[in-house]
């Protein structure tokens, strides 16, 4: 598996950096220690609706850049608009811990594939759901739930169990297939006399 980052745009560690450099001083758990950035990830959002019907797609409003090496995990919030970037804040705790447990079960499930995925993170805020995104060009994506609501398991996903995940989660029922129409015989059938 080749894991690659979407076109990251120039400052957005320069951000990341300043922030934390910042914030050394508070009591912040993930910046105690040796803390460290990781490489910024992508991060969409979407409606429930937009991924049951496919009326749009998710749109990219900013990226998360991962904190390791603290007493626990973090992830620095930066969101971007009419091509400026700022600070949003930073996120300690469930989403942090799970993004990394995430990584490491797309790792172990896709790490022999010869596909390459761009890494990304999905949020629906309707639904308080974040899923850790693999992207491929020829349509073939997989995603892994982040959320801590227990409807939503860590496993590996693809685009059909995603949309039934949440189609549950929101609360909407099945779609229904649609029968086909009964093909009626133009002949009448005869009926065969049995040899006795």
């Amino acid at each position: 598996m080749t894991i690659t980052m979407g076109d990251e745009p120039a400052g957005i560690r320069r951000i990341a950096h300043t922030a934390l450099a910042k914030r050394l001083h508070l009591n912040l758990r993930s910046l105690r220690g040796a803390p460290k950035t990781g490489a910024p990830i992508p991060l969409y959002r979407a409606t429930p609706d937009s991924i049951l019907h496919k009326t749009s797609r998710p749109r990219r409003t900013g990226w998360r850049v991962p904190v390791v090496g603290g007493e626990i995990e973090g992830l620095v919030n930066i969101h971007t608009a009419g091509g400026s970037a700022r600070y949003a804040g930073i996120n300690e705790g469930v989403l942090s811990g799970r993004l990394m447990a995430a990584a490491a079960i797309a790792q172990a499930k896709l790490g022999k594939s010869r596909e390459r995925f761009e890494l990304r993170l999905l949020e629906l805020p309707d639904l308080r759901f974040h899923a850790l995104w693999l992207h491929t060009r020829n349509g073939r994506d997989h995603f892994v739930p982040l959320s801590h609501e227990h409807l939503f398991e860590m496993r590996l996903l693809g685009e059909g169990l995603l949309r039934a995940l949440i189609r549950r989660a929101s609360g909407r029922p099945k779609p229904r297939k649609r029968r086909a129409a009964i093909k009626t015989r133009s002949t009448p059938r005869t009926r065969v006399p049995s040899a006795t």
